[in-house]
């Protein structure tokens, strides 16, 4: 996928910090290739066992809360046979690591709570999570609000535990210092809700895909324990009821992305479990009906992109259909490993071409359309090492009709040609069925001579 391609390309320059994330998801993947390679397999290494911790800290969880172990367990596969846990051991991406620091500061406070020193436990471990997302640092919130309704006297340690949890901060200070803080105005630009004021607020899409997440059996089942009044339950409720709450909010008001509440939508296992112990019996038929769903939940995920037909238009895999191909249609262009260069204009296909392009060489990225900066804005560019060479131009369309995807391929001619000596016509590959039922396409442009100029910086993170 476009996301762990680019994370991949961050792996193979390892820094403190990065434009949009902090380091943890490159420093993850660069564990994987160094054990197997730059493969999709070693992308993905750690991603596919951080689900299976997630798993457990949810079963140790569950059990302190009603001292079922079997519940545990199950509890444990619900979550592995949900649409989170299973796409979270498929992808390589910022939130596995997120979630299971998450969840391990969650089960690190509830054990400590009689000890001063549980802040600074919990402070500790969000550090550790706010490397891959800082998104963990809203963990602080529902803890609050806990300790609050506790009324406890040492609530002052608090303060000591959220300092040192900024210490997972100073990576990515450290890079921003010397780059103009892109993160944090990419990060708070992206949660404002001026930042987006134009777009379309979508709280059902939010609150539907929250539900798909867990898989709608299972979201009915942990639905009752939400409300349940029970002291020992109480903390994992305010993390569901405040941080997906909040996110509901502002899907009021602008759009917001399925997955930013996932931390919280995957502690409502705790609720299924806590259901399953006090309301339903595991072996019901409505949870094996829940099962049933998630699993046909997967299917509609990832069996379109191996079959076919019109669901393959809504998969959310198409946009990593037919990349294996992407090397050998280079064979047909004219393309020289050792003296041409390839580029694009969206930093998604810089990063696919990257990965899947011949010896998975350098790729640069031109802002064509002024879009917004990315990582590779801020490494070495065309202008710098590519001023007199050839290049070759790849755009990656997911196309709908074979007349835009020819219009665009001209558009691309008259926006390169102020670039370069001269640009030769349009290549079309279709990456996957026939030119007739392909849904993704790759154009390839020779551009000859680089000027050395760029397009007009632009300001937008």
């Amino acid at each position: 996928m476009p996301d762990e391609a680019q994370y991949w390309t961050w792996s193979q320059n390892l820094d403190w910090g990065y434009y949009s994330k902090p380091p943890g998801i490159a420093w993850q993947i660069a564990l994987g290739t160094s054990l197997f390679g730059n493969t999709e397999f070693g992308v993905r290494f750690v991603s596919l066992l951080l689900p299976l911790g997630i798993a457990l800290l949810l079963r140790s969880l569950v059990v302190d809360v009603t001292n079922d172990r079997k519940v545990g367990w199950v509890t444990a596969m619900a979550f592995i046979l949900s649409p989170i846990g299973f796409v979270s051991s498929l992808f390589a991406t910022t939130d596995g690591g997120m979630i299971f620091f998450w969840l391990l500061a969650l089960l690190g406070y509830s054990r400590s709570l009689g000890s001063k020193k549980r802040f600074l436990v919990v402070g500790l471990i969000i550090a550790v999570g706010g490397l891959w997302k800082w998104m963990s640092y809203t963990l602080w919130i529902p803890i609050l609000a806990f300790e609050l309704w506790r009324r406890q006297k040492d609530r002052g340690h608090i303060i000591w535990g959220m300092i040192l949890s900024c210490v997972g901060l100073l990576p990515s200070v450290f890079w921003n210092m010397s780059h103009d803080w892109p993160t944090f105005r990419h990060v708070f630009g992206t949660i404002s809700v001026a930042h987006k004021a134009g777009s379309v607020p979508n709280f059902f899409d939010f609150l539907l895909a929250g539900v798909a997440f867990i898989s709608p059996g299972f979201f009915l089942i942990g639905l009752p324990s939400l409300f349940r009044k029970n002291a020992r339950l109480f903390l994992f409720q305010l993390v569901v009821c405040i941080i997906w709450g909040w996110m509901l909010g502002l899907s009021c008001f602008r759009k917001m992305q399925g997955n930013w509440a996932i931390a919280a939508q995957t502690t409502f296992f705790i609720m299924v479990g806590v259901s399953l112990a006090r309301y339903v019996r595991w072996r019901s038929p409505l949870v094996i009906s829940a099962a049933i769903i998630s699993a046909l939940l997967q299917l509609l995920i990832f069996v379109p992109p191996y079959i076919g037909g019109p669901l393959l238009a809504y998969s959310p895999l198409k946009s990593g259909l037919g990349n294996k191909r992407i090397s050998s249609c280079f064979s047909r262009t004219g393309y020289r490993p050792g003296k041409d260069f390839l580029f694009a204009s969206r930093y998604q296909d810089v990063s696919q071409l990257w990965f899947y392009g011949p010896e998975q060489k350098k790729v640069y990225f031109l802002n064509l359309h002024h879009l917004r900066k990315n990582q590779f804005c801020y490494w070495p560019g065309m202008s710098e090492e590519c001023v007199g060479r050839d290049g070759f131009f790849v755009a990656f369309v997911v196309r709908s009709h074979a007349r835009s995807l020819a219009a665009r391929a001209r558009r691309y001619i008259k926006e390169l040609a102020p670039y370069f000596l001269r640009v030769d016509q349009p290549k079309i590959f279709y990456l996957e069925g026939s030119e007739e039922s392909s849904l993704r396409a790759m154009v390839v442009i020779h551009a000859h001579h680089y000027r050395g100029t760029v397009p007009q910086s632009v300001d937008k993170y």
